[in-house]
């Protein structure tokens, strides 16, 4: 729970009043300005947030504010009978239902590992629950359907709906039928409409249908298509679409994700790159993601010329510049010449100062270092890779 200390108000409020955050994640630097900059004490925040993304994100800007927390990723014995009481009353019981209530209890925590959400899937579906995923995608016969249902479900992973006008390009792409409209009402229980947005099952659902079911050269297809619609907009990108657009748009061109879902396959990740070298060459987010993929897969030369062209298509992006600076420790830190390695570690140094004194930390992503432990890690890294044991600078110390 997040407590404003101060936070302004329209029409004033003489009692306190609780604002509700469903994910607080992806507006941390947004929320951290809004706490210190208000102007009453009348607003309790609440929020839930994934653990792994409140250690890295969060805390950095909320933790001053937070003034109670809950962990409720994990559940215990104590609470599996209440939950088991209510599955009766509201959930599928058939299977559980014949099962004595110490194995209730197990099905609900042991198999789980004590995870609320698998846990209710185990107990209600078990073994059953992957087969029934299995079917309901083979039982799609149309080629359109199947695709809405792929496209959207990959806005569904970043808990966001589709656009219907982004989805209809994606379609038309790949030569089916572009009426969203008219498919999403042939795909009922799988695929919702609501004025213009396309939402799918939960995203635990669409997970495991990409993991187990859908074949690598088809989803690999369809990332094209939809990385393809966003073609339209002028560059950059990002000051063209709205937010949920934004959010399926990043994630699709992230170096990460597109690792993840390519089960870290170079030839296809690098592919999808490939095929909007030209059309996207004046897009800066697409190209620094292109170069932090080839620097994964250690392609380091190619990598910096894709983010130096990357900061010349959109200079004024600081993750542009942390990421390029970046890129050149790593490639000091691969150099046996001296000369070339310091005054690669020099440019990288001057940019990694002014990013951490403009205090400018929200968002990078460059493997979620922030500029002055970039310099530091890098700094040891150039240092050792000369075997020197002297500081690069002397008379510059890292603060």
């Amino acid at each position: 729970m997040l407590e404003a200390t101060t936070i302004l108000t329209q029409g004033g409020n003489d009692k306190p009043y609780y604002v509700f955050i469903e994910r607080v994640g992806g507006v941390t630097f947004e929320l951290s300005e809004l706490l210190k900059s208000s102007k009453s004490s009348k607003a309790i925040f609440i929020s839930s947030e994934n653990l792994k993304i409140w250690n890295t994100r969060g805390k950095f800007h909320l933790e001053e504010h937070v003034s109670s927390s809950l962990d409720v990723s994990q559940i215990n014995d104590l609470d599996a009978e209440p939950i088991l009481d209510k599955l009766k009353l509201h959930g599928n019981w058939t299977r559980l239902s014949k099962l004595p209530l110490n194995k209730r209890k197990l099905e609900l925590l042991k198999k789980a590992k004590k995870q609320l959400l698998i846990g209710l899937i185990e107990s209600t579906s078990g073994e059953g629950y992957n087969k029934i995923i299995q079917r309901d995608f083979g039982s799609i016969t149309c080629d359109s359907e199947k695709a809405l249902l792929m496209l959207a479900g990959l806005a569904t992973t970043q808990r966001v709906p589709a656009h219907e006008a982004t989805l209809s390009r994606a379609l038309s792409f790949l030569g089916l039928n572009p009426n969203v409209y008219k498919l999403a009402q042939m795909m009922d229980g799988l695929v919702h409409y609501s004025n213009g947005n396309v939402t799918t099952r939960h995203r635990i659902y669409i997970e495991k249908l990409f993991n187990l079911f859908v074949p690598q050269e088809y989803l690999l297809n369809i990332i094209i298509a939809y990385v393809d619609a966003f073609s339209v907009y002028d560059f950059p990108i990002v000051r063209n679409i709205s937010k949920s657009e934004f959010t399926i748009y990043k994630h699709l061109v992230n170096a990460k994700s597109l690792k993840r879902i390519m089960q870290n396959d170079k030839e296809r990740v690098l592919s999808i790159y490939e095929s909007f070298e030209k059309a996207f060459e004046n897009e800066g987010l697409f190209l620094m993601q292109y170069g932090l993929a080839l620097r994964s897969f250690d392609e380091n030369e190619a990598a910096y010329e894709k983010l130096r062209i990357a900061q010349q298509a959109f200079p004024e992006s600081p993750q542009i510049e942390h990421a390029l600076a970046l890129q050149r420790i790593v490639l000091a830190c691969s150099e046996s010449d001296e000369t070339i390695a310091m005054a690669l570690f020099s440019e990288a140094e001057t940019v990694l100062n002014r990013l951490h004194s403009a205090n400018i930390t929200a968002d990078i992503d460059s493997y979620d270092r922030y500029p002055i432990i970039t310099l530091s890690e890098g700094h040891v890294q150039v240092l050792d890779n000369l075997n020197m044991n002297r500081p690069v600078f002397a008379r510059d110390s890292i603060t």
